[in-house]
């Protein structure tokens, strides 16, 4: 039978004490340890393969650099060559500004053309494979004006982090550490208050990102960053581990295992392929670009990836992207477990009445029922028989 249990700050229904695979039958406890990994498996390979599977260019920012004619001319056979939105480029004739659109993140590479080689600048740390598709275009363009080619990384990863991946395996991490945690909480302890859940979440969020930094720095160093730029690399992976924690707490007290499933989808399978780690974001497909640009996953990459190797280039863009979902958690958190309470409290109004107020209801009760009863009474009878043919009655004999 089912108890429900009121407190000052939080009300939690509880069956018998008992965790939520304990309420399920045994068939249904076989299925979701079957299913639950299997789906997510499903759902991971699925949304990986569908992102990186065939790495496209779609819109790609690229900078040309040199004589205005020129560099029209070679962007319009380029999209001959291409399909027509594989690149989308800026034209410029200074090569210093065409090389700061690549270090501000304005634009994946740049392609100068001077008097007597081309030059082609890239930002490995920001995706290995889109770097090497600028190449490409570059020495196609060397080839064709019959000049050498001369590249330059302007955002290299550090030695041992090929493709600066190491900042995926952090966001990893930070998503696993929180989302687990919640997990877990939500099978091994249904009934813990909403202020036990969001505190073993922060802690969660704390250590998960700091544990995962220390383990991943033992390979590639300290991504020869200062101390503070470190500090703010473990602080944007608390902020987004934080925001994690919130929102898989928000589905799993919304819709139970449902909820942990929702999460599995959004916050893991849409997440990181869309993030930008495992495939370049200016590679992925139309839809996927669409997921990077305002989901939570891309944001805390971008965010921590400006940090570690673009000075701090379009971190307030991605940081205001992140915060929103932060904030949007929050309120959705807050909403859920308000009307919880407000619907739970609803339910526990009489059966947590005093036996006083108890036997004032059952009276009035009574009295309402009494009253009812009375006016029913008091109405007319209606006879059955129809008029005109009332059976007479035989008078009574005498003597």
């Amino acid at each position: 039978m089912t108890q429900s249990t009121v407190h000052d700050d939080e009300v939690t229904v509880t069956d018998a004490a008992t965790s939520l695979l304990d309420r399920l039958p045994l068939g249904a406890k076989i299925a979701v340890v079957v299913v639950m990994p299997l789906f997510l498996i499903a759902t991971f390979i699925f949304s990986f393969v569908g992102a990186g599977a065939n790495p496209t260019p779609y819109e790609m920012p690229v900078t040309l650099a040199g004589p205005g004619e020129q560099t029209e001319q070679l962007a319009d056979q380029i999209a001959d060559e291409t399909d027509e939105d594989a690149f989308s480029f800026t034209f410029t004739t200074k090569a210093d500004a065409a090389k700061e659109d690549v270090e501000s993140r304005e634009s994946v590479g740049a392609i100068v053309i001077g008097e007597q080689d081309v030059t082609v600048y890239t930002a490995s740390a920001a995706g290995a494979g889109q770097a090497a598709l600028v190449k490409q275009v570059g020495a196609e363009v060397a080839q064709q004006l019959e000049m050498p080619m001369t590249s330059t990384d302007v955002a290299a990863p550090v030695e041992h982090d090929a493709g600066g991946m190491s900042v995926f395996f952090f966001l990893i991490v930070c998503t696993l550490a929180t989302f687990l945690t919640v997990v877990i909480l939500a099978l091994m302890l249904p009934t813990a208050r909403l202020g036990a859940q969001l505190g073993a979440t922060a802690v969660a969020s704390i250590l998960g990102p700091i544990i995962g930094f220390f383990i991943i720095s033992t390979f590639v160093g300290d991504f020869g960053v200062t101390f503070g730029s470190i500090t703010a690399v473990l602080g944007v992976g608390m902020l987004y581990a934080f925001t994690v924690g919130v929102l898989t707490l928000t589905f799993a007290r919304l819709a139970g295992l449902g909820g942990v499933l929702i999460g599995m989808i959004l916050l893991i399978a849409a997440s990181f392929p869309s993030s930008g780690g495992a495939t370049s974001a200016a590679l992925l497909p139309p839809f996927w670009q669409g997921v990077h640009d305002v989901w939570i996953g891309s944001a805390a990459l971008e965010w921590t990836r400006g940090i570690v190797y673009f000075d701090g280039a379009q971190v307030e863009a991605w940081a205001g992207q992140l915060l929103t979902w932060t904030a949007v958690g929050i309120i959705l958190l807050t909403a859920v477990s308000a009307w919880q309470w407000f619907r739970t409290t609803r339910k526990n109004t009489v059966s947590n009445a005093g036996p006083g107020e108890q036997s004032t209801a059952l009276s009035e009760e009574i009295k309402l029922t009494q009253v009812h009863v009375s006016r029913r009474d008091r109405r007319p009878a209606i006879s059955s028989t129809p008029r005109g043919n009332e059976i007479a009655e035989e008078p009574a004999p005498t003597g």
